[in-house]
């Protein structure tokens, strides 16, 4: 740290080569430097990347990969500009490592950078090195890699050239480098021969120690798998729940972890307890150290459900309160809540009513992200788990959707007709219920006994009468009000669903009772 302070203000009287040598000792000895070091060496760089040579260029790239900084956009345009400059004149391994650094850098922003013509540039250099033969096996992985992350997606003439050159070095690949190769297969949208799938499940059944060393690499093999809808042998998954045993229990992230147990469920595989232990265990450490995204708690969710596991109460205690804390947070989407409510549900969680009105209430946040499709799949779990949703929530749900209406499909106008019907039909019968009292001579007496009468009368003088424009009955309380727009709404709902309802549909005939949905 005192050396990047002491060098940070003499960074401009640095060589290209010093600077190329500077970011290469930072990646060798694993530290991250801090932001303001950052921003300070981009400064000089940008300008000095113009006399760098190719090897330079290409061991910035390749620190810069390593370390995993934050780039500034100028930063990555101008590293994008050179690189692409220079394409031409790079031997096969640079070639190969410049195009799978830039990837790392600029995975998530470079779609926009990248035009058509640049984009022809550096398929054309690379499909003249696959028709060469002068890539090895490692340079085809971090080839096809780098190209996934650049967001490029070849042709079905390059894809071919490009696995007719990888298929005789597949013997050089270790079990990692061809997780990566079927993941980025998978990105691609092609699927590969059943060759190369046998050799892939061959060399990672015989070494998933070695891949689930690293989560990720095991992730993306997963994901490969899935999108390629490709059903591993029994022995594969067998050696796959052995050896994930250890990352369950020390080192898998949250969004592995809930990729893992999805993978199970789509592939029909129930683990044994020792596993499911493993996972809820897992989970749990997240969860109580704050590392759980919303994105994987859903998705464990779901695959508990699949898998047909069910939490103690102090997992489920613990999961409401993290899905609590994270429905204020950004990353929490509207599918999010839909599909967590449908979760809960499934798994047979009843939440109490403060918790379902506080997630509720977190939907005025992100209210104009909500969609029909969100509706139509919350509203039905909120009248399966007994949710009793505010007043005020009703009111602006129906404020928002009603514009919508005409692009509801006749199956979401019925699921949102039905669930409303029976969610403004349980406030009154929960309001009865709690101002109903006790029944019966002793209950009511061991009441009357429980209150004393003198601050009961004190407590009654001090009642206001409400004003008369706020009293229920009034036409002009706003209670009145709403119950005049939500019949109105109810009214338009019912219309439009007779309009978009064909004859054959059951909804279209008056004389068929509605369908209605009773709380599990």
């Amino acid at each position: 740290q005192a050396l990047l302070e002491c060098s940070k203000p003499r960074l401009s009287s640095f060589a290209p080569q010093h600077l190329a040598k500077m970011v290469q000792g930072l990646a060798a000895l694993r530290y991250r430097p801090p932001p303001e070091w950052v921003d300070a060496y981009c400064c000089v760089l940008r300008p000095g990347l113009r006399r760098m040579s190719a090897r330079e260029l290409c061991a910035v790239l390749l620190a810069l990969a390593e370390l995993q900084v934050a780039l500034d956009d100028p930063t990555r345009a101008t590293l994008l500009s050179h690189t692409l400059s220079r394409l031409p004149s790079l031997p096969p391994s640079e070639l190969a490592l410049s195009l799978w650094a830039l990837g790392r850098l600029t995975a998530s922003r470079l779609p926009a950078l990248l035009d058509l013509d640049a984009s022809g540039r550096v398929l054309e250099v690379t499909r003249a090195g696959l028709a060469g033969g002068v890539f090895s096996g490692a340079e085809l992985a971090q080839l096809l890699e780098g190209l996934t992350r650049l967001a490029l997606q070849p042709g079905v003439g390059w894809m071919r050239e490009y696995v007719g050159a990888l298929e005789p070095r597949l013997g050089e690949l270790e079990a990692r480098q061809l997780a990566g190769v079927l993941g980025s297969l998978a990105a691609q949208q092609y699927r590969p021969s059943p060759r190369l799938q046998r050799r892939v499940l061959r060399a990672t059944q015989s070494n998933m120690q070695q891949l689930l060393s690293d989560t990720s690499c095991a992730a993306s093999l997963i994901t490969a798998l899935r999108r390629l809808s490709l059903d591993p042998p029994r022995a594969w998954v067998r050696a796959l729940l052995s050896a994930s045993r250890p990352a369950l229990k020390n080192r898998c992230a949250d969004l592995h972890l809930a990729n893992l147990a999805g993978t199970l469920a789509a592939w029909g595989v129930r683990p044994d307890g020792r596993w499911a232990g493993r996972l809820f265990w897992r989970s749990q450490v997240l969860m109580q150290q704050n590392r759980m995204s919303p994105r994987a708690l859903v998705a464990m969710l779901q695959a508990m459900v699949s898998l047909r596991l069910r939490p103690n109460e102090a997992w489920t205690a613990l999961a409401l309160r993290c899905a609590a804390s994270l429905s204020c947070s950004p990353a929490f989407e509207p599918h999010h809540l839909s599909t967590l409510m449908a979760a809960l549900q499934a798994l047979g969680v009843r939440p109490p009513q403060p918790w379902l009105t506080r997630m509720l209430l977190s939907c005025h946040r992100s209210w104009e992200r909500f969609g029909v499709s969100h509706w139509s799949s919350l509203l039905p779990a909120l009248v399966l788990l007994g949710a009793r949703p505010p007043r005020t929530w009703l009111a602006r749900l129906e404020a928002r959707s009603a514009p919508r209406l005409p692009d509801c499909s006749p199956l979401q106008l019925l699921v949102l007709l039905v669930a409303l019907t029976q969610l403004q039909d349980m406030r009154p019968a929960a309001a009865a219920a709690a101002a109903g009292g006790p029944k019966g001579g002793e209950p009511a007496a061991a009441a009357a006994t429980a209150l004393p009468s003198e601050p009961l009368q004190v407590q009654q003088k001090q009642v206001q009468t409400p004003p008369a424009s706020h009293r229920s009955g009034q036409p002009g309380s706003p209670r009145r009000r709403q119950k005049h727009h939500t019949k109105r709404y109810m009214q338009r709902l019912r219309l439009r669903l007779q309009q978009r309802a064909t004859p054959a549909t059951p909804a279209a005939s008056s004389s068929t009772p509605t369908p209605t949905c009773s709380p599990a």
